[in-house]
């Protein structure tokens, strides 16, 4: 059951990267409604790093069970992944 991935039955927390300009994932809220749909339980959190200290975005990594993030240095912040977090690097 992909809701028992890590959460011992906590929704499932899906964390999505977008970045404020430049390289910016073009349909990221076309995904973001396709998982709504298919997991409607899951909590689904689209954010980006620009003001964000290094704390909140290593929090942001460790308490996710799946990642969606364009390509770029943003997922360095992978280091802070729990075990079986899922990261998606578009």
């Amino acid at each position: 059951d992909i809701y028992k991935v890590k959460g011992k039955g906590k929704p499932l927390q899906i964390g999505m990267i977008q970045r404020p300009k430049g390289r910016r994932v073009a349909n990221m809220e076309e995904i973001r409604d396709a998982l709504k749909q298919a997991l409607p339980d899951a909590n689904i959190n689209v954010t980006n790093f620009e003001f964000k200290t290094l704390k909140e975005q290593a929090w942001y990594f460790a308490s996710k069970d799946i990642i969606i993030s364009p390509h770029g240095a943003a997922l360095t912040n992978s280091i802070f992944i729990t075990p079986k977090t899922i990261v998606l690097q578009m």
